[in-house]
């Protein structure tokens, strides 16, 4: 389940699919309430649909789950960030490259 609009998200499913004959269905829900965005005071009608594709997508079983870089505060030329696989292995080194 996911709540908003707009923003990416995805769903890890590798547990849920049977060997064949699946399908993947997505459900829109647009009722206006109180405690969603948009409310129920506003002056326009929340249309409810997908506004972009879905994918359903292989990935190799490690694989980048989420990452942050950034230039580092104490020294511009350089960059800090993590990255964060999705097998959890602490203190494993990751080598990765960044093209310009």
């Amino acid at each position: 389940m996911h709540l908003g609009g707009y923003d990416p998200f995805n769903f890890d499913i590798t547990e849920l699919p049977l060997p064949e004959n699946n399908s993947l269905v997505v459900r829109v829900d647009n009722r206006r309430e109180n405690s969603r965005v948009s409310g129920l005071t506003i002056d326009w009608w929340n249309y409810g649909r997908l506004t972009r594709e879905v994918k359903l997508i292989e990935l190799p079983e490690t694989y980048i789950q989420d990452y942050q870089i950034q230039l580092a505060q104490d020294n511009p030329k350089n960059t800090k960030g993590f990255i964060q696989l999705s097998l959890n292995k602490a203190n494993q080194n990751i080598n990765f490259s960044i093209p310009e």
